[in-house]
């Protein structure tokens, strides 16, 4: 269990509620008259956070944007793996939402009930994208003890209109009487501070991610998606005023706060190992060095070890398999994994490289090769980028290019955009502990390197190398972000030269996750998927599309 869901024991209205989807009840009897909104508020923010951050881990593995342990897809979790994310959705957020938006609404805090409602519609698609069918209609009802799965599409449509009806919220709220106290703000916006204007973009840049995301089976998402960019209400500010992020501090007890990542890196050494094939594309990758690879990595040493107990595959051969890829180090300190590496751990936590000032809120790599400890960079204030500026740029770019959207725009102004507004989005984040240190790329590294990228793409010979070109962009900007980045690689396939597992026959590619083992064990109506090769809807593709 997250440090996260420990602060929200105490917290959480209904937290006394069974992580068992069928004995999902309320016995606090919630009344208008009883509840405080801004304490069930706070709570849902905090669960959204710990929920968000769990499942992009999952989706960073199967990106290979962190090590993945595997060593096959099929050995690699079991149904118990996903319990917790199942529970923080189902046991703490929605029924959570769906418990209290009368109360909201009864009070006319539409603020509150537009901030509800979009981390509900967020969690809805993100549990169809993970798990494909699941119970949602008649999930909390406290006499249905065996609620059956809802059908994919209705549910996402569903979250659409839900967003819809944030919109409508922030919209009212925004155009009230200031001084109509029952029109309040809710006392902790953990996200945007109390503005409900970003809000209410916010919930409009997750309809274009639902349209896009859906292309592939909806026929009206092309003139959804145009209208959408038409309107111009989307996270798109270069000054990445408008993402939407949570913040993580410094404070390291009680609770402790800080960014999970940064708990598990700096604290006793690295506890994580780093994809190899992240480090290698971005390091090795073009003809520069990606400007963000200094705020996304901290090398502890500068050279990688010859002693094969640090690094066990330093004198092995790399397999046949593996031609082209990256095997065991990439060299100059960037030590990692390669994907699916089960290998034991030798001593190496104060050795190999660990998370960055970007998004953890570690270190900047300033070429000084020195231990990782928990007083080094912004010490654990770190962000979770759920949505950021340059990945709206990228969706327009998918969007332009696969649907043939001129009014989208323009698909290779787009992807220069979208690296753009990444690297300066990790420059900010990072600028309090780089300072004036020579090392911050600048002006003539950042040109270099977008237009490494423009190359590329303009000789490209196909709208399929195209997309890989865009794609590739994106995925490098979505670290920290493994939802959107496992989505992405299910609807378009690209990266199409992601790191193969290290063992040759390392099984199928999940195109859906196995049912959690606290909902196939506790709801007679479902049966565990047989394999992890189940697509969800939105997902047309072949069946080997994805390694």
């Amino acid at each position: 269990m997250k440090l996260i869901k420990k602060i929200l024991l105490s917290m959480l209205l209904v937290g006394a509620l069974s992580c068992d989807l069928n004995k999902l009840e309320n016995p606090s009897t919630l009344t208008p008259g009883q509840a405080d909104p801004d304490f069930i508020l706070n709570g849902i923010q905090l669960e959204f956070a710990d929920f968000f951050w769990e499942a992009s881990d999952f989706g960073m593995q199967m990106t290979r944007l962190i090590h993945f342990y595997g060593p096959t897809y099929e050995n690699g979790y079991n149904a118990s793996s996903f319990d917790g994310l199942w529970s923080g959705a189902y046991s703490s957020i929605l029924i959570n939402i769906v418990n209290t938006l009368p109360v909201f609404e009864e009070r006319q805090l539409y603020f509150h009930a537009g901030m509800a409602r979009v981390i509900q519609a967020y969690t809805m698609m993100t549990l169809i994208d993970y798990f494909g069918s699941v119970p949602y209609s008649q999930a909390f009802d406290p006499a249905n003890f065996n609620p059956p799965q809802d059908d994919q599409a209705a549910m996402y449509a569903e979250a659409i209109s839900i967003l819809d009806d944030a919109i409508a919220d922030f919209t009212r709220d925004l155009d009230a009487d200031p001084d109509n106290n029952s029109l309040a703000f809710p006392k902790n916006d953990l996200y945007y501070g109390g503005n409900g204007t970003r809000w209410r973009t916010f919930a409009k840049t997750l309809k274009l991610r639902a349209y896009l995301q859906t292309r592939l089976v909806d026929a009206s998402a092309k003139a959804n998606i145009e209208a959408l960019v038409t309107e111009n209400d989307l996270i798109d500010a270069g000054s990445n005023a408008e993402d939407f992020n949570f913040r993580y501090s410094t404070t390291n007890a009680n609770p402790d706060s800080r960014h999970p990542y940064f708990t598990g890196d700096y604290l006793n050494g690295a506890g994580y190992y780093q994809s190899n094939y992240l480090m290698d594309q971005m390091y090795n990758g073009k003809n520069f060095v990606d400007p963000r690879i200094r705020y996304y990595f901290y090398r502890q040493v500068s050279a990688t070890t010859t002693d094969v107990n640090e690094l066990f595959c330093i004198n092995v051969s790399p397999p046949p398999h593996y031609a082209g890829f990256p095997f065991c180090a990439v060299g100059d300190g960037y030590w990692g994994r390669d994907f699916g590496d089960f290998s034991g751990i030798p001593p190496d936590n104060f050795k190999r490289t660990a998370f960055g000032v970007y998004p953890a809120g570690g270190n900047f790599d300033n070429s000084s090769f020195t231990a990782v400890n928990q007083n080094m960079g912004l010490r654990g204030a770190g962000i979770l980028p759920i949505m950021n500026a340059a990945f709206t740029e990228f969706m327009k770019a998918e969007a332009a290019l696969t649907l043939n959207s001129a009014i989208v725009g323009n698909p290779r102004t787009l992807l220069e955009a979208g690296i753009r507004k990444s690297i300066d989005k990790v420059k900010a984040v990072g600028a309090p502990v780089a300072g004036t240190s020579p090392l911050i790329p600048g002006t003539t590294a950042i040109n270099n390197y977008v237009n490494d990228v423009l190359a590329l793409y303009d000789a490209a010979g196909t709208d399929n190398e195209r997309l890989q070109v865009i794609i590739k962009e994106y995925w490098i900007a979505l670290y920290g972000n493994g939802i959107d980045a496992f989505n992405t690689y299910r609807r378009t396939g690209k990266p199409a030269d992601l790191q193969p597992t290290l063992q040759p026959n390392g099984g199928n590619a999940y195109r859906s996750f196995t049912y959690p083992s606290v909902y196939v064990t506790r709801n007679n109506t479902v049966t565990q998927k047989p394999s992890n090769k189940v697509q969800v809807f939105w997902d047309t593709n072949p069946e080997n599309f994805i390694d």
